[in-house]
Protein backbone atom coordinates (compact mmCIF):
# COMPACT_ATOMS: atom_id res chain seq x y z
CA UNK A 1 0.00 0.00 0.00
CA UNK A 2 2.12 3.37 1.42
CA UNK A 3 5.53 2.84 1.67
CA UNK A 4 6.69 5.12 4.57
CA UNK A 5 10.74 5.43 3.96
CA UNK A 6 9.20 7.15 0.28
CA UNK A 7 7.49 10.07 2.48
CA UNK A 8 9.99 10.01 4.23
CA UNK A 9 12.43 10.76 1.55
CA UNK A 10 10.13 13.29 -0.16
CA UNK A 11 10.29 15.07 3.12
CA UNK A 12 14.13 15.21 3.30
CA UNK A 13 14.05 16.21 -0.41
CA UNK A 14 11.61 19.30 0.21
CA UNK A 15 13.68 20.49 3.30
CA UNK A 16 16.60 19.93 1.64
CA UNK A 17 15.17 22.20 -1.45
CA UNK A 18 13.87 24.86 0.66
CA UNK A 19 16.84 25.09 2.82
CA UNK A 20 18.85 25.78 -0.50
CA UNK A 21 16.52 27.91 -1.79
CA UNK A 22 16.73 30.79 1.64
CA UNK A 23 20.97 29.99 1.18
CA UNK A 24 19.98 31.32 -2.45
CA UNK A 25 18.03 33.96 -1.31
CA UNK A 26 20.53 35.32 1.40
CA UNK A 27 23.44 35.01 -0.83
CA UNK A 28 21.75 37.43 -3.53
CA UNK A 29 20.39 39.79 -1.24
CA UNK A 30 23.87 40.60 0.89
CA UNK A 31 26.03 40.78 -2.54
CA UNK A 32 23.20 43.06 -3.52
CA UNK A 33 23.63 45.10 -0.42
CA UNK A 34 27.36 44.87 -0.07
CA UNK A 35 27.44 45.97 -4.07
CA UNK A 36 25.40 48.94 -3.02
CA UNK A 37 27.44 50.02 -0.04
CA UNK A 38 30.63 50.06 -2.40
CA UNK A 39 29.10 51.67 -4.16
CA UNK A 40 28.03 54.39 -1.94
CA UNK A 41 31.19 54.60 -0.61
CA UNK A 42 33.30 55.18 -4.13
CA UNK A 43 30.89 57.98 -4.67
CA UNK A 44 31.15 59.77 -1.13
CA UNK A 45 34.81 59.11 -1.35
CA UNK A 46 35.16 60.83 -4.59
CA UNK A 47 32.73 63.10 -3.28
CA UNK A 48 34.49 64.19 0.10
CA UNK A 49 38.12 64.22 -2.70
CA UNK A 50 36.69 66.82 -4.92
CA UNK A 51 35.46 69.20 -2.01
CA UNK A 52 38.91 68.87 -0.36
CA UNK A 53 40.40 70.44 -3.26
CA UNK A 54 37.91 72.49 -3.97
CA UNK A 55 38.76 73.59 0.02
CA UNK A 56 42.73 74.16 -0.61
CA UNK A 57 41.74 75.78 -3.79
CA UNK A 58 39.80 78.43 -2.26
CA UNK A 59 42.41 78.06 1.01
CA UNK A 60 45.08 79.17 -1.61
CA UNK A 61 43.18 82.08 -2.95
CA UNK A 62 42.30 83.38 -0.10
CA UNK A 63 45.69 83.25 1.16
CA UNK A 64 47.33 84.96 -2.03
CA UNK A 65 44.13 87.35 -1.67
CA UNK A 66 45.93 88.08 2.41
CA UNK A 67 49.77 88.38 0.86
CA UNK A 68 47.97 91.05 -1.76
CA UNK A 69 46.45 93.08 0.26
CA UNK A 70 49.37 92.84 3.00
CA UNK A 71 51.67 93.73 0.16
CA UNK A 72 49.89 96.97 -0.92
CA UNK A 73 49.24 97.74 3.01
CA UNK A 74 53.20 98.02 3.31
CA UNK A 75 53.75 100.18 -0.02
CA UNK A 76 51.33 102.40 1.18
CA UNK A 77 53.02 102.86 4.68
CA UNK A 78 56.69 103.12 2.50
CA UNK A 79 55.42 105.75 0.53
CA UNK A 80 54.17 107.92 3.27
Amino acid sequence: MHDPSASAVSHVGWQRGFWSLMATQFQNAFSDNALKQFIIFVLLAGTAASAASAVSAVSAADAASARAAAEAADDRLVSL
